[in-house]
């Protein structure tokens, strides 16, 4: 399939899809969609309407070519074949004049084709975290960069591995969300007594941070090295994903009412993991702990020397850092000596503005043979329950 089919194809298919998705969403919480969604979903449907006729067009364009390629292949075979007779009744073309068609056909391809920038979303809980954006200079659209290719890798990260629910905001406006303190637990009371409430509820605000990165080369080595552009755009995103991970982190530790745990003297370091899990269970946001984010240098004091864990159910041919029923997360947004346990889907939820997503300029700097790749995202962490969270001092002053 040529890149422009599928890059209409794409999105087509992803206003669709996102139009579906917030349908059912209202559908499902039994209400009217909002303003913001009605606009959405017209955006999306103006866009499908945009693609339709693009699509239909490339589509054609798409078996004229594999046609004419055929016919070319036949004639080479010494054969003339239906497919041929088809093409040209009154006179076969020979070889070159099948090739320069071929070029013709690429050619008004790319006069043709016009969309406008497009920033594609994605959930940050799995699949692709990167697609190739179009990059326009002029106000009709015409394109520098076309879409394709395979997809990039997901890169490791917090919000992934802890698997955050994640919610989608305009851009780098605040946010606002409800932060659910604790309080006495509900109790048995006689019919027609006064019910005991809940009111410690309060509200916290934020504004997705932008977590950006660009690299310039130069056009020699695009075409010399096939693959470089979409190694750098996989380094790009891990570089990315990284610096996400201390804005985690950083959210958490600076929430007020998350719980704290210092170790005893001499305690081993699983052990302390181990109270800092009981410590969420107790809490009142009555779900286990699923993710421990810990200094890399700290690990082999947690597991030991072998990695096989207090059990010793994970061989040393294996890398599955696993204890307490937890994923061990090792990172350097945390300091070494300290950890964080928590049950991150229970307690926080992540919160996109933009997410990572992939611009090439092949114009702008065309006077000086260069290339952009930026690849950049919108993010935030609210933590909704601070008691979810327990900070860990293995080695307490």
């Amino acid at each position: 399939m040529n890149p422009f089919l599928h890059a209409a194809l794409t999105r087509y298919n992803s206003a669709r899809d996102d139009t579906t998705e917030i349908q059912n969403r209202a559908k499902t919480e039994e209400r009217d969609l909002t303003k913001e969604e009605v606009a959405t979903i017209e955006g999306h449907v103006a866009a499908m309407n945009q693609m339709g006729p693009l699509i239909e067009q490339f589509a054609h364009e798409e078996k004229r070519t594999r046609a004419v390629a055929d016919a070319a292949a036949a004639i080479d075979a010494g054969n003339r074949g239906e497919l041929v007779d088809e093409l040209v009744p009154a006179l076969v073309p020979g070889r070159t004049q099948l090739s320069e068609m071929l070029r013709s056909i690429d050619e008004q391809r790319t006069h043709r084709w016009s969309v406008q920038p497009e920033r594609r979303g994605v959930s940050l809980a799995g699949g692709d975290a990167e697609h190739r954006a179009l990059v326009t200079t002029s106000t009709t659209g015409a394109p520098v960069a076309a879409g394709g290719g395979t997809p990039l890798r997901e890169p490791r990260r917090i919000a992934t591995a802890a698997g955050l629910p994640v919610q989608r905001v305009s851009g780098v406006e605040g946010v606002t969300w409800p932060v659910f303190g604790s309080a006495d637990a509900a109790d048995i009371v006689a019919e027609g007594a006064t019910k005991p409430e809940y009111d410690n509820i309060t509200s916290a605000t934020a504004t997705p941070q932008m977590i950006a990165m660009w690299t310039d080369f130069t056009r020699q080595v695009g075409m010399t090295l096939p693959n470089f552009e979409r190694r750098l755009q996989a380094k790009l995103s891990a570089r990315v994903a990284r610096r996400e991970d201390v804005l985690m982190v950083a959210r958490v530790l600076a929430t007020t009412g998350i719980q704290t745990y210092a170790a005893g003297a001499d305690q081993p370091f699983a052990d302390s993991l181990l109270q800092a899990a009981a410590l969420v269970l107790a809490s009142d946001v009555a779900a286990a702990p699923n993710l421990a984010v810990v200094h890399p240098t700290d690990v082999v004091a947690i597991f030991g020397g072998s990695a096989t864990g207090t059990a010793g159910e994970t061989p040393q041919s294996e890398l599955r850092l696993d204890l307490h029923g937890m994923t061990v997360y090792p990172s350097t947004a945390v300091t070494a000596g300290t950890a964080i346990v928590g049950a991150w889907p229970a307690a926080a939820e992540l919160i996109v503005g933009l997410p990572p997503t992939v611009f090439v300029d092949a114009v702008s700097g065309l006077k000086t043979n260069k290339i952009t790749v930026l690849l950049e995202e919108a993010v935030t962490l609210g933590v909704t329950e601070p008691e979810g969270f327990v900070s860990v001092d293995f080695v307490p002053a």
